[in-house]
């Protein structure tokens, strides 16, 4: 339904920023040798609030509260366990 949609949506704009710090050469290197993109950092920080508006509204859909977004915060169980309830 309209959740995976938009956690879809989500997907494709990642790549989309992942390709373009590539082709402009927005990446920097960390001291440990990662790398990260300047432009997926903005989007990732622009996209924050959209969705957990998204998961707020699946829980919700769930008859559950919204607050059960913030179990995603829990190392390694969280997510598991939002994707069991997803």
């Amino acid at each position: 339904g309209k959740f995976w949609a938009a956690i879809g949506v989500f997907i494709v704009i990642g790549i989309v920023a992942f390709i373009l710090d590539a082709i402009l050469g927005t990446r920097l290197t960390t001291a440990s040798g990662a790398q990260i993109g300047i432009i997926g950092i903005l989007i990732a920080l622009a996209s924050i609030y959209f969705a957990l508006a998204v998961y707020a509204k699946r829980w919700h859909d769930r008859g559950k509260s919204g607050w059960w977004s913030l179990i995603m915060l829990v190392p390694l169980i969280g997510p598991i366990w939002f994707l069991v309830e997803c």
